[in-house]
């Protein structure tokens, strides 16, 4: 299920925490139909370049660290809306990077109506 567009992802690693941005178009935040998993959708093919600046290796599978928050737009109740969901320590997914996409690893949290709540 569509959500709507992600403006940045805060991510924390043995590098410090950081803020991963996005160039137009932004990335598809979705949720699965049961709101257990978050979905990243059309990244950007050349973010390989950002991770690299970073410091992060540039292999098939990239661990960039712990969500520790993410900000994002979407419409409600006909409004657009800006979020940003800072996840509780017990309740922080993982970032990997693998075929030119993210996948939003582990994590206790589950998107309802609200937005995302934190287990």
């Amino acid at each position: 299920m569509r959500v709507g567009t992600i403006d940045f992802l805060t991510i924390k690693n043995d590098k410090g925490a950081f803020n991963l941005t996005f160039n137009a178009p932004k990335p598809v935040f979705g949720v699965t139909h049961d709101g257990g998993e978050i979905l990243i959708l059309g990244t950007n093919k050349n973010m390989v370049k950002t991770l690299s600046k970073l410091g992060l290796n540039n292999a098939d599978r990239i661990d960039i660290g712990t969500l520790l928050a993410i900000a994002y737009n979407t419409v409600r109740d006909g409004k657009r809306e800006s979020y940003i969901h800072s996840f509780l320590p017990a309740s922080r997914p993982h970032l990997i990077y693998q075929n030119h996409e993210f996948l939003v690893s582990g994590g206790r949290y589950v998107f309802i109506d609200s937005g995302i709540n934190d287990r």
